[in-house]
């Protein structure tokens, strides 16, 4: 990530817990320049992660749209 976006930045944009089902999603914004092209590249996201009763994680899955994020590094609008 460092490499590819050197100035990237991360930012929580929410935290959400549900307790009857032990899971827990993190609304999350990135942003960075990409160094390959020098475009400017944010979207936002998602992870998900599920929780045993020994409060430890059984599953995990991060979202977001990676042809969002390709379009961004090709110089593409989002209609395009």
């Amino acid at each position: 990530m460092a490499q590819s976006f050197p100035d990237y930045s991360f930012t929580r944009t929410g935290l959400y817990g549900e307790v009857t089902r032990r899971a827990v999603l993190v609304a999350w914004r990135f942003s960075g320049t990409h160094a390959g092209t020098g475009r400017r590249v944010e979207f936002h996201g998602d992870d998900r992660l599920e929780l045993g009763e020994d409060g430890l994680i059984t599953a995990y899955r991060c979202l977001y749209d990676n042809s969002f994020v390709v379009k961004q590094i090709k110089g593409r609008t989002a209609g395009a």
